[in-house]
């Protein structure tokens, strides 16, 4: 079982680095080994706003997440939730 890190300064992801794309935690950070609370609850927001997964890597709504990995909104996200929210057929938006 993986433990969750919870940021205490979710604003910032200076418990990460960015290394080619992506943003993870060093041996030395908090975050290490473990998987971001914050980036699997605004997954699981997504899926409530009727957002699927998505087949593209690094991506918020990808369908898997590595330990020790902060994934920010992409573009590919930000246009699956605009998608979804204008076709008018999600019952919680309309």
């Amino acid at each position: 079982m993986v433990d969750e890190f919870v940021d205490g300064t979710p604003l910032d992801s200076s418990e990460f680095t960015l290394i080619d794309g992506s943003l993870l935690a060093g041996s030395g950070s908090a975050a290490f080994g473990q998987m971001d609370l914050l980036i699997v609850v605004m997954h699981e927001l997504g899926h409530t706003l009727g957002l699927e997964d998505l087949a593209t890597d690094g991506t918020l709504m990808s369908d898997s997440l590595d330990v020790s990995e902060r994934r920010l909104p992409t573009e590919d996200d930000l246009d699956a939730f605009f998608s979804a929210i204008s076709g008018g057929d999600n019952p919680l938006l309309d």
